[in-house]
């Protein structure tokens, strides 16, 4: 499978991430990232596939119904994820889904250095239906 850009409406890059020709879209799913100004979840790759990067990043894909897979990175103020995270969910036609992730904190001294100079941090992943926020894939963390 090679990803196809679909299109480009609102500054957001739509992959179309499935076999053969588009398709309406009550046919297909969308997986979208999520940012903020403080947190950036990117889809870095879909069911084994790495999903091109660079500039324009992709913000939408959409992929067929079914299994997927989905990788996962975060970026979060002036820390990273040290290693994606591996989400898998289950698409239905006609719905919106979007990827989210949060850092887990750590002790207090780590937390210091990440708040004064930046770094890597150890985080968890979920996916969510929209409008819904029913966790669909992955583990929403609890406070």
């Amino acid at each position: 499978m090679a990803f196809g850009l679909a299109n480009v409406h609102c500054g957001a890059r739509r992959i179309q991430a499935y076999e053969g020709a588009a398709r309406p879209a009550n046919e297909l799913a969308v997986l979208r990232s999520h940012r903020n100004p403080v947190r950036w979840v990117m889809i870095e790759g879909i069911d084994g596939r790495p999903v091109p990067s660079g500039k324009m990043r992709a913000q939408e894909i959409t992929v067929a119904p079914g299994s997927h897979t989905v990788d996962e990175s975060l970026a979060e103020g002036d820390t990273q994820s040290t290693s994606n995270a591996t989400v898998s969910f289950s698409a239905e036609a006609g719905r919106s889904y979007r990827v989210h992730g949060e850092s887990v904190k750590e002790g207090f001294w780590t937390e210091m250095r990440k708040n004064t100079i930046g770094g890597r941090c150890h985080w968890v992943a979920w996916i969510e239906e929209e409008p819904s926020g029913k966790v669909v894939g992955g583990k929403k963390p609890t406070d």
